[in-house]
């Protein structure tokens, strides 16, 4: 603390909320776990703008340090914590950077590099995520591990299941490793084997268009676009299952969410699942995403609801035993210590 003050913490971003994917999620739990110790101000990156137009504002932003230095800053990805490179007056302030999955994932440049061995502090939202990191850059620093958490949802038992597969995530051209085409590819056999059967795909971005085109022809799939969190949450709490076969997760935050509904979950061997849910609790882990293997395992959860329950039941104890906002909020404030005392 400063002189009995509370301590001050720059909190750099691109902003909060679903809209901007995972990243945007997280960034409002930070601010939340740390608001009850911390004055939060955050100094916020503009993605929509031109790249050199956003990354002078972002300076200019950063420029309020001069008046009232924060006692540290927190970077809420790797790219935002190169400002401290072309910002010579927050040198000796104590930083920390997050890090997620495939921005890490390559070898990184000498920017994100001297911007991650310079942190005073590094966190890392799995286990996983810091394996995948070193196979490319070796030299990474070690992270404290920051689970993420998901709000506690209240489940009926009878809830109204639906047959309803559920895809939640945006559509990104760069991040077609989430599994949209193989899921619309197999879903013809799902709908011919249970009639009535719907593959809702919620979220937007760059490669919509192109999926649904895919996708054409096919009544049973239905782009909801964006929708709201109340929206969402009722789709989620009515859906016979998640479909989560992603391949680049850090860590599938939508997967959390879902488990802590009750509502099994699809997903990939090999992905930070077996990190996340030990012996594949409340989820059905597939070896491939193959049409045929995929069909297969969602036509058995839609036509077994007694099976689709108890796996529903276990992810939900999982999350409640690891993964509530609660947790997320502990887990952040011991890891934010090292920072805190880097003052």
């Amino acid at each position: 603390m400063r002189n009995g003050v509370r301590p001050r913490l720059a909190l750099v971003t691109s902003g909060f909320g679903p809209t901007l994917g995972g990243v945007g999620v997280v960034s409002a739990g930070i601010a939340e776990a740390l608001a009850a110790d911390a004055d939060i101000v955050v100094w916020r990156h503009r993605p929509n703008w031109p790249p050199q137009l956003r990354g002078a504002a972002l300076a200019v932003r950063a420029l309020a340090a001069l008046a009232d230095r924060p006692d540290a800053i927190l970077f809420t990805h790797v790219d935002l914590a190169r400002l401290m490179a072309v910002a010579p007056w927050l040198r000796g302030i104590p930083y920390g950077v997050l890090i997620y999955g495939i921005e890490v994932w390559r070898p990184l440049d000498g920017p994100r590099r001297r911007a991650l061995e310079g942190a005073a502090a590094l966190f890392s939202i799995s286990e996983y995520t810091v394996r995948k990191a070193r196979e490319s850059n070796p030299w990474l620093p070690e992270p404290r591990i920051v689970w993420l958490g998901a709000p506690e949802a209240p489940v009926d038992e009878r809830r109204d299941v639906k047959p309803i597969a559920l895809v939640l995530g945006r559509m990104a051209a760069a991040e077609r490793y989430k599994g949209h085409d193989a899921l619309i590819d197999a879903w013809p056999r799902v709908a011919q084997s249970v009639p009535g059967a719907l593959l809702v795909i919620v979220g937007d971005g760059d490669d919509r268009g192109r999926l649904e085109a895919r996708a054409a022809g096919q009544r049973s799939i239905v782009f909801t676009g964006f929708l709201s969190d109340a929206s969402r949450q009722e789709l989620l709490e009515s859906a016979a299952m998640l479909v989560s076969i992603s391949t680049g997760e850090g860590f599938g935050l939508a997967a959390i969410e879902a488990a802590a509904c009750g509502v099994p979950v699809v997903a990939m061997k090999g992905t930070v699942t077996d990190e996340l849910f030990p012996d594949g609790s409340g989820h059905v882990l597939l070896d491939s995403s193959d049409p045929g293997p995929l069909a297969d395992a969602l036509v058995a959860l839609l036509t077994d609801a007694d099976r689709a329950r108890a796996i529903g039941a276990a992810g939900r104890r999982r999350v409640l035993d690891a993964f509530t906002t609660d947790h997320f909020n502990r887990r952040l404030r011991a890891a934010i210590t090292p920072l805190a005392a880097a003052r």
